[in-house]
């Protein structure tokens, strides 16, 4: 009978209750073959999704987000995280701390040392906590974007991600973009990355939006700061909102003060919307949208496009980063700066159906492409590869 590979997990990617990382994750994990075995070394998480099957981990005692909304009543400030994490050594039954629960449980399995392959599951190292098993277990790493180091330019990410890349045994990047960007940055041996690109999950029912949008409107998802593009963004199409009835419609945060006085400068703040839509509804925004525009600076892959395009909606991006990757012929494109081609594509969409029909039909068969089942498999190849490897011992 043939031993099944056992990976085990960190919690380094499931410290919020949502999030793209956790999804990856969640989704890719309980697609492995039968041949993978999985453990999470986790005590509890704030996590919704390891809370449902097939993983059951309980919630957090107390994680750092409760200690802010019960002890400190909602008041937040720099070195929270800090106290808490005292506090918890001190007072462990009075503060309990979910995070420094994990910790400990991760260190105590490296210890143990039952499992043949440990996946770091961090979107951005700021300690080295896996140093403890380089060079007695092989450890493979998701790179999901670079960031911190490009747009941010954080040299605590900067010096933890290249001793993480220089420790990992293998590096999975969720797009050739990224993967050049490892090989430019940190100068990681090409043979030691796989691209395996991220999965979708197409969303069967629509849920109604309540209440609805004032209809056309031309969609922007999520956040809207700095390498989001969203200024330049709502100045390349602030004509087209004052000259047709194309209203704007954002999700994310409420606008601050910034943004709201750009809106009125450009007299266009009658022509946007902005309110928080629930996950089911999502799909209804997206079908229901004129064009989705994505026209961001950098990204690690762009899961809204594939949502976009499952929900039959036209998609205009930025001619950068990974989007020509995920995107294909299935988008239109235009290049930083160029707010006039921006504009053209959007009138394109009003006045051309047959384009309009042309690109949400490539946009659903470039959709089916990415699965969760697909990244599983290569995935678990990677794990074979490895658990075959002079690294196993």
């Amino acid at each position: 009978m043939v031993r099944k590979i056992r990976v085990l997990y960190d919690d380094g990617g499931f410290v919020m209750p949502y999030g793209g990382v956790a999804r990856y994750f969640t989704e890719m994990i309980k697609r492995l073959p039968s041949e993978v075995s999985w453990k999470f070394a986790m005590a509890g998480t704030s996590n919704l999704y390891l809370q449902q099957p097939p993983y059951f981990i309980p919630p957090h005692k107390q994680d750092i987000m409760g200690f802010i909304n019960g002890t400190l009543r909602g008041r937040s400030f720099r070195g929270v995280s800090y106290l808490h994490r005292v506090l918890a050594r001190l007072f462990p039954r009075r503060f309990p701390s979910g995070e420094l629960a994990n910790e400990r449980m991760l260190q105590a399995e490296f210890r143990k040392g039952e499992f043949d392959i440990f996946h770091l599951t961090a979107p951005h190292p700021v300690h080295d906590y896996w140093h403890s098993i380089v060079g007695k277990r092989p450890m493979v790493v998701t790179v999901y974007d670079l960031i911190p180091e490009i747009i941010s330019g954080s040299r605590r990410v900067t010096y933890y991600r290249r001793k993480l890349l220089d420790d990992a045994t293998h590096i999975i990047s969720i797009s050739e973009k990224t993967k050049q960007d490892m090989m430019r940055l940190y100068n990681v041996p090409e043979e030691k990355v796989s691209v395996i690109h991220l999965g979708f999950l197409r969303q069967e029912n629509v849920v109604p939006l309540d209440p609805p949008i004032r209809s056309p409107y031309i969609l922007f998802v999520g956040r809207r700061e700095g390498y989001k593009n969203f200024s330049f963004f709502v100045k390349a199409i602030a004509p087209i909102l004052k000259s047709t009835d194309l209203t704007l419609f954002c999700t994310g945060g409420k606008f601050d003060v910034s943004e709201l006085a750009l809106f009125n400068e450009l007299g266009i703040a009658e022509k946007i919307q902005q309110r928080f839509i629930k996950d089911e509804q999502m799909r209804a925004l997206f079908h229901n949208a004129l064009v989705f525009v994505f026209p961001s600076l950098y990204e690690g892959f762009g899961i809204p496009i594939l949502d976009a395009f499952s929900a039959g909606c036209p998609v205009i991006l930025s001619n950068c980063s990974c989007f020509p990757e995920v995107g294909g012929d299935a988008a239109l494109y235009f290049n930083d700066g160029d707010a006039e081609t921006l504009r053209n594509h959007i009138l394109s969409m009003m006045k051309n159906e047959s384009l309009r029909k042309s690109l949400i039909e490539k946009g659903l068969a470039r959709a089916g492409l990415f699965t969760w089942e697909k990244c599983a498999k290569r995935t678990a190849e990677v794990y074979q590869k490895l658990y075959n490897s002079q690294f196993i011992r």
